[in-house]
């Protein structure tokens, strides 16, 4: 598949299926964005090795989130490519323990998925834990990022969630976005799905036109508006109910 481009940038699809991840090459640094599960390492690091970047070092690896598709390999490709961990700080205490709760389901089909998951689980190690070397607040970026490259404070999926913005033109979104059913973007998990669609909101501010989920397919901006003004409307409604009845 040839990369997606935004100016002298270039994002690869490393691995995709169970986790989707991403390589953001920009002219001397790599930047890989999630981890996939640990059954998919020797694919992810097959993967990364077809893009032929053996001259290169992988700078660094930023992680959506901290659920297990998407953090399980962070501490083998810390220890074997050296590169430094960015993630958010609201999640750093699970990268100490090797587990996350699972979100919450956005339908009844999938909260009894999240219900059952986490009594079988009951924080059980999911990872391998490892000691990230930058937590981003919501705020202040890596030095070592380029001025192209932006971390968005993106939550709702759930309490960390973060994107990668592209020059405005392309936002790697995690599990903000879910890329699976057609003209859809709703994801069947999420903590807290009004704080999810104001990051939405945060998305489309951006003024980016295509949005890279972790699960599914690109997602265009015209379908990321009308699944905003569809949802807005519904947890707006929502909120005013709760409000009266406070």
């Amino acid at each position: 598949m040839l990369p997606w481009k935004s100016g002298n940038i270039n994002v690869h699809l490393v691995l995709k299926g169970r986790c989707n991840v991403y390589l953001i090459e920009t002219e001397d640094k790599l930047f890989l964005v999630d981890t996939s599960t640990k059954p998919k390492r020797q694919k992810l690091v097959d993967g990364y090795c077809r893009l032929d970047f053996a001259e290169r070092s992988l700078d660094a690896l930023i992680l959506t989130h901290l659920h297990f598709d998407h953090s399980s390999n962070a501490a083998f490709l810390k220890k074997i490519f050296g590169c430094k961990i960015i993630m958010s700080d609201t999640e750093s205490g699970f990268a100490s323990i090797g587990s996350t709760p699972l979100p919450a389901g956005t339908n009844l089909f999938t909260r009894n998925i999240s219900m059952l998951g986490n009594w079988l689980m009951n924080q059980k190690p999911q990872f391998e834990k490892f000691e990230p070397d930058f937590l981003f607040n919501g705020i202040a970026q890596p030095t070592y990022l380029p001025q192209e490259i932006e971390l968005l404070a993106t939550p709702g999926h759930s309490a960390g969630s973060l994107s990668v913005v592209i020059n405005n033109e392309i936002a790697l979104v995690g599990d903000t976005l879910f890329g699976v059913f057609r003209n859809s973007a709703f994801p069947p998990f999420a903590d807290n799905c009004a704080q999810l669609i104001a990051s939405w909101k945060v998305l489309l501010t951006s003024g980016c036109s295509l949005f890279l989920p972790a699960h599914g397919s690109p997602i265009g901006r015209s379908i990321l508006e009308s699944e905003y003004r569809k949802y807005a409307h519904k947890y707006q409604h929502q909120k005013t109910l709760i409000n009266k009845n406070a």
